[in-house]
């Protein structure tokens, strides 16, 4: 147990990981130990959606869409028909339309709702909204993880860990640091 960090500290310390994991997720990058993601790429018919603005769209066949009523085509072929939102995205604002890595920003939720439980003398615990629990198992079944940190993330923590150690006058002291990650349903 690390008593002489105060509260404030892991504040700061939950607050500055879940910076890291929504930069990382803006990259593509996942919380897997590695960083990789198994299925780095959508499934084809939703990446057109997401491209697309969620809206719903026919392929042009000559002047006409294939439901036959005359609209604007857009630079990618697509038709945003009638400007109408897939039903679960209506009201929603689309804050990524990027498809070329999985980044898990469609709306931007998700992210948003990383956000620090709780905090103490000793630890600090980050968490997503509970409302998120299906993206969250989803993306853990497709090998996205977004709980927990990855390598690269545990090492910040530690040297963040460490130099707070160093700054408080303990130049010198060998401490173990426990990380522990779950998810709570």
């Amino acid at each position: 147990m690390i008593s002489f960090l105060d509260e404030t500290f892991f504040r700061k310390l939950g607050q500055y990981m879940i910076n890291r994991i929504r930069e990382d997720m803006s990259k593509g990058i996942s919380q897997n130990p590695d960083g990789s993601m198994r299925k780095p790429f959508y499934n084809p018919q939703y990446a057109k959606y997401k491209i697309n603005g969620m809206k719903r769209y026919t392929f042009k066949k000559g002047k006409k869409t294939i439901r036959g009523s005359k609209v604007k085509i857009n630079k990618r072929g697509l038709v945003e028909n009638n400007n109408k939102n897939i039903s679960q995205y209506n009201g929603q604002s689309i804050s990524s339309r990027e498809t070329s890595f999985v980044n898990l920003e469609l709306t931007g939720k998700l992210k948003q709702g990383l956000k620090i439980k709780e905090s103490d003398n000793n630890s600090v615990t980050i968490s997503y909204n509970q409302a998120d629990i299906g993206k969250i198992l989803g993306a853990e079944k497709e090998g996205r993880s977004i709980v927990g940190l990855n390598d690269k993330n545990i090492e910040l923590a530690k040297e963040m860990i460490s130099k707070e150690i160093s700054r408080v006058g303990f130049s010198k002291l060998d401490f173990n640091l426990k990380i522990n990650v779950t998810l709570k349903i």
